[in-house]
Formats: C-alpha cells, sequence, structure tokens
C-alpha cells in the first residue's frame, strides 16, 4: 500500500495520476510500458510539469489519451497568463487528432528539427 502525501500534489501531478487511474494502471505498470523506473513515474505525478518530450508519445499511447489529454492540465495553467495560442501550439493541436502512427511521425520529424537546431546554436 502506498504511502499518504506528505503534500498536496501540483496541477499536473495530480491530472496524470488521475490519468493513470482512470486507466487502472500503477504506476510499475506505466514505467515498465513507457520505459522508464517507477520511480521515474512518481517523480511525474509529484512534479508541476509534464515529463520531457521523449516520454510523451509513449506515455499518451499507455493511457490511452491524445497528447492533448496528457498536457490538459499545463495548458489550463498556462493559458491564464498568456494571450492567444502560438502557431506550433495549434499546430501541435491538430497533430494531436491525427492517428498515433501520424502523431509518431511528426514527434520523430520535430524532434530531429530541435536536435539539429540546438547542434546549430
Amino acid at each position: 500500500m502506498a504511502r499518504p502525501a506528505k503534500t498536496q500534489q501540483p496541477d499536473y501531478g495530480a491530472h496524470l495520476a488521475s490519468l493513470r487511474h482512470a486507466a487502472s494502471l500503477s504506476q510499475q505498470q506505466v514505467a515498465d510500458l513507457v520505459g522508464v523506473r517507477q520511480a521515474t513515474v512518481a517523480a511525474w505525478e509529484r512534479s508541476a510539469t509534464p515529463p520531457r518530450g521523449e516520454f510523451l508519445v509513449p506515455l499518451s499511447e499507455t493511457l490511452a489519451v491524445s497528447l492533448e489529454v496528457l498536457l490538459q492540465a499545463d495548458k489550463r495553467k498556462s493559458a491564464r497568463h498568456r494571450g492567444p495560442a502560438s502557431k506550433l501550439e495549434n499546430l501541435v493541436a491538430q497533430a494531436t487528432q491525427l492517428p498515433r502512427r501520424r502523431q509518431q511521425r511528426i514527434a520523430s520529424l520535430l524532434e530531429a528539427l530541435i536536435a539539429e537546431e540546438a547542434k546549430a546554436s
């Protein structure tokens, strides 16, 4: 049985934990399916921010939700402090409506472009 939390979960961590519970998965099961340690999943659930980009697609597939739903708690929080969505945010929102295979392809392309830009900087 898990220990009770000493502090309140941040918005994103609570959102991720609720998605995991809705999928009827334990932290260990999510960890095995995503390819990380259980402690990593526990840390994500205590975090105020989403996991690194490389884990978002596998995590969304494991939890059987779109990337938009996976990132929803974070978007609601940031939407209170900003203006309209950027062009990139709109493109990501459109990509989340595509089948998973196409989402994975787009994520791979983005990762390659970001790595290329990081090298150029």
